[in-house]
């Protein structure tokens, strides 16, 4: 038996399910300030930090966003036993970044955070797996081999976390995580 590779089978409503705004290019841009600095807005509030990543630990995976001073955030997902040291090394911006990570731009307004990521992944040609004990060849549409996945976040900013709404383009996926920010040595902030 052969299937086609596929996603989720119709778009999600991660707009509804977010509130969120696919223009990243307003008034409301995140406020700027140096990296190592936390940031407070004029209310007070606190702001993203750039000295660090922001970690969400799960029982099957571990998440990472890194934010920096010019409005980019990266997010990557590893095993749940994964350091934050370790995944600083590769997770950074840079001309030599690692390319198995999402990237995309964020915005600030008062206390809450929004943005989305996008990875390209490249899909292989075909897939044989064993379902139910059968044999089963997943193939690629043809011309459909790179897909680019797309991931919205919506949340607040609450001192060193970040509570975050999340909606996934390209498997429906919705999730409601926390992320707590974890201090870097300059070394790893610099890799």
């Amino acid at each position: 038996m052969t299937l086609l590779f596929s996603g989720c089978d119709e778009r999600p409503d991660c707009e509804k399910y977010l509130g969120f705004s696919d223009d990243v290019n307003d008034e409301r841009n995140a406020k700027i300030s140096r990296p190592g600095e936390s940031t407070v807005d004029s209310n007070g509030n606190s702001q993203i930090r750039f000295d660090g990543l922001y970690e969400s630990r799960g029982d099957d995976y571990t998440s990472f966003l890194r934010f920096n001073a010019e409005g980019a955030v990266l997010h990557a997902s590893v095993e749940p036993l994964v350091s934050a040291e370790y995944v600083a090394r590769w997770l950074h911006f840079g001309d030599d970044a690692a390319d198995h990570h999402s990237i995309g731009q964020y915005r600030i307004h008062d206390n809450s955070l929004e943005f989305s990521t996008r990875v390209t992944v490249e899909m292989p040609e075909s897939l044989t797996v064993v379902e139910d004990g059968e044999i089963v060849e997943y193939r690629a549409p043809a011309g459909e081999r790179t897909r680019v996945n797309r991931v919205d976040y919506s949340g607040t900013i609450a001192n060193r976390v970040l509570h975050m709404r999340s909606c996934s383009y390209s498997t429906g996926h919705q999730s409601v995580e926390d992320y707590l920010f974890i201090p870097l040595a300059t070394e790893a902030i610099s890799e």
